[in-house]
């Protein structure tokens, strides 16, 4: 009977086919990194770790970026996949028990990385003692806490009323100066004197920014604030006798923390794909209605194409001058004269101005005036 493969050497058999076919394309291994992304120095890194076998479990979406900027695809490596055995079960992992004990209170998915990390530290380090390991797992804990603390202060910033009609660029900024500002806390815990004037050329250097000063004083105060607490929580002590888990947080997810503006751009493109399905979802429904009248199926190819795009442009029509409806109006008395076929599209704009009231709401999300009910 085989022997399962060690992971180890999938990963450097999957980073030397991956090399092999980098270079069957002749591409350098800096200009996959820039055809993957612009920010192309971070990427170098990783594809450099990727093709040395440096990465153990290479995620699939990376592989996918690597072979498409190269010009492959996964059936060239289709030879390195099929010598993998994925085992039944994954094995525990084996913290440990000091390590064990003093994560057991802490949530997923960060109780499952603190282990991790002294798994992978007892590997690399084993002449590294168990207190050095165990501070070291305490400093990279509070590290990750303060992160998401301070990302969360600034993503509920950004996200207020008193920001909703600032520019992403200048909240990106605001956000800039605020870990700015909260590093100068944390470097100058012990000397005042020296906080207050590097905040004082902080708060000199982003004038030429033109950013709103009501959002940098809140900012200042946000920041101020959130530094008290921490200290009063214990949380910013050099000597650190337990993981740093404030009981609020002990059963809440702490993720890798993501920055507050990718966030706000995140759900800002959220909304909008959401708000594209209810448009679209709109226009089907119109279009389903006003084909059980005219029974489009009946005309012939070319005709019935015509129709279909017609009333596409109704909707869109409709749509973009719902708030203006005299314009509107004209918008779409002028689709008519201008259409090949007046007849039918003076048809067909008649039940649209039936059908249309009815979905409205679903096109509009926003617009809070009565709808007809279908």
């Amino acid at each position: 009977m085989e022997k399962e493969q060690p992971e180890s050497d999938f990963s450097h058999q999957l980073g030397e086919r991956l090399c092999a076919i980098r270079k069957r394309a002749k591409l350098s291994l800096r200009a996959v990194a820039r055809k993957i992304a612009r920010e192309s120095k971070t990427y170098y890194t990783l594809l450099h770790r990727l093709e040395r076998g440096k990465i153990a479990r290479p995620s699939i979406t990376l592989i996918a970026k690597y072979l498409a900027a190269c010009g492959a695809t996964f059936s060239d490596i289709l030879e390195v996949l099929n010598t993998v055995t994925t085992p039944a079960s994954e094995p525990a992992i084996k913290a440990t028990p000091a390590i064990q004990a003093a994560s057991e209170d802490l949530a997923e998915p960060l109780r499952t990385e603190v282990r991790q990390i002294d798994q992978r530290l007892t590997r690399l380090k084993p002449e590294e003692s168990l207190k050095q390991r165990l501070n070291r797992i305490r400093r990279m804990t509070k590290n990750r806490i303060l992160r998401t603390l301070l990302e969360d202060t600034l993503y509920d910033i950004i996200t207020s009323e008193q920001a909703k009609g600032i520019e992403y660029e200048k909240l990106a900024r605001l956000c800039q100066y605020g870990r700015k500002i909260f590093a100068i806390h944390l470097r100058t815990r012990t000397r005042p004197e020296r906080r207050m004037r590097l905040l004082e050329l902080e708060r000199d250097r982003i004038k030429g920014l033109n950013l709103p000063e009501e959002g940098v004083a809140t900012v200042e105060d946000a920041i101020r604030e959130l530094y008290h607490e921490l200290k009063k929580q214990g949380l910013l002590d050099e000597e650190l006798k337990q993981l740093p888990i404030p009981p609020s947080l002990k059963n809440i997810p702490l993720p890798a923390p993501v920055r507050a503006e990718k966030r706000l751009l995140l759900d800002r493109q959220r909304v909008r794909i959401e708000r594209e399905r209810e448009k679209a979802g709109a226009g089907i429904a119109i279009f389903l209605e006003m084909n059980k009248e005219l029974k489009l199926e009946n005309l012939d190819n070319r005709l019935r194409g015509w129709a279909m795009d017609f009333i596409n442009r109704l909707f869109n029509t409709a749509v973009r001058f719902d708030s203006a409806p005299e314009q509107r109006q004209r918008q779409l008395s002028q689709l008519v004269e201008n259409s090949q076929h007046p007849d039918l599209a003076s048809r067909l704009l008649d039940l649209f101005e039936k059908t249309y009231p009815r979905y409205r709401h679903l096109a509009l999300p926003d617009k809070t005036q009565p709808q007809e009910k279908p």
